[in-house]
């Protein structure tokens, strides 16, 4: 009886592989319904990346306030020595820390902006998976009939040994592939949930289909301009350039160019002015690919259309001149692999094109995150020297 109960566990694990089904948790979670913008509201709420973001603006708020409240009393101290590390905290780091309160705003919509972007893609990979998923459940169903085909042909004599064989083998390679296709959307789901803030198993149910919508022609000149007076790791740049600069003038003041502190600040002032122009280059490349990728995936999508109607009319004839005995088995299967395959492409370039899309729509070409307090932003968390902007770097006298 034992024995008995173990083969019944087996073949229920195994139906339940062939099916692409597991068997119930007892404790199952409760299926939660979202479309794409109840998903982008719930992401905005308890993402971990906004959460930082607002943290990263509290602290940026706190370093402003910190560096005029420093500036107010080295005036207000007669006995404060003057010199170049007195007019830093007078005058400089007071701009640089407001500079970076600036910035820090601008990485809170930055990361509101990316955050919609990753759960638009996540989701976007969801709904792909889900359709990958049916393209190849419908391929094993397809394989199922025709080896069912082959035996009752062979049965009969009308068809060799090889072509049961033949069908066995695609029918193999068909439970493969929708347990591959199955596994690929529980990672997505995964990751969607990852992307929203929800526990990694949370059951959903998505809402929002993905289909193919043409956007409206862009003018890139104009993209490119709006997108990087938006874009944080360009605009740190901009910030990072503009600090080191006004510490270079604020030194040559006091140095002459043959100080070594004179030219330390001037290096490191057209250093950064190197790396915010080829930030700008790389900015405006990265659009321009986006739209490119956009274009051709969306080209490549109305072939695929055209490609999966025609491959589909070539299946139906090869299982017509089968039935008839003028086709072989493997024709049969061949036609239905290349179905599968024309399906799976038309899908890939579908999700590729809503995806590309997405970036323009919120306009985020580059990586997605937070802004940390002093991140991309030299000078503001630490003097332009290296100093430290706080009570212990002041000034004696303080």
């Amino acid at each position: 009886m034992k024995k008995l109960g173990i083969l019944t566990l087996v073949a229920l694990l195994i139906m339940g592989t062939i099916t692409g089904t597991t068997l119930a948790d007892p404790q199952e979670r409760e299926i939660v319904e979202l479309s794409l913008e109840e998903a982008i509201n719930y992401a905005l709420e308890h993402n971990p990346n906004v959460r930082l973001a607002k943290i990263a603006l509290q602290d940026a708020e706190k370093a402003y306030d910190e560096a005029e409240s420093a500036a107010d009393k080295i005036k207000d101290d007669p006995y404060v020595p003057p010199g170049l590390d007195t007019k830093k905290v007078e005058e400089l780091y007071p701009v640089l820390a407001e500079r970076g309160y600036q910035l820090a705003k601008l990485g809170l919509d930055y990361t509101g902006r990316a955050t919609r972007l990753a759960v638009e893609q996540a989701y976007f990979n969801v709904l792909s998976a889900e359709q990958k998923l049916t393209v190849n459940r419908a391929t094993y169903e397809r394989a199922l009939e025709q080896l069912k085909m082959a035996q009752a042909s062979f049965a009969v004599g009308t068809v060799a040994k090889n072509d049961v064989l033949g069908a066995e083998v695609q029918l193999a390679k068909a439970r493969a592939d929708l347990n591959t296709a199955q596994n690929d959307l529980d990672i997505a789901y995964m990751e969607l949930n990852r992307a929203l803030g929800m526990n990694l198993d949370q059951p959903l149910m998505l809402t929002t289909e993905l289909k193919y919508e043409p956007m409206e022609d862009v003018d890139l000149d104009q993209v490119i301009a709006e997108a990087a007076g938006k874009d944080v790791s360009l605009l740190g740049k901009k910030v990072d350039y503009e600090n080191k600069k006004d510490a270079f003038e604020l030194t040559a003041k006091f140095y002459t160019p043959n100080v070594y502190k004179y030219r330390d600040a001037k290096y490191a002032m057209e250093e950064a002015l190197v790396n915010y122009e080829e930030a700008q280059k790389d900015f405006a490349l990265r659009v321009m690919e986006a739209y490119k990728n956009l274009k051709a995936a969306e080209a490549n999508y109305k072939v695929l259309i055209k490609s999966v109607e025609q491959a589909k009319e070539s299946l139906r004839i090869a299982k017509l001149r089968y039935d008839v005995g003028v086709a072989t088995s493997l024709e049969v299967l061949q036609a239905s692999e290349a179905l599968k395959n024309q399906e799976l492409a038309a899908a890939q370039a579908l999700q590729q094109y809503n995806l590309v899309k997405a970036q323009f729509k919120h306009q985020v070409f580059g990586t997605t995150g937070t802004v940390a307090a002093g991140t991309g932003m030299s000078g503001i968390s630490t003097g332009m020297d290296g100093t430290s902007m706080n009570q212990d770097s002041m000034p004696s006298g303080m």
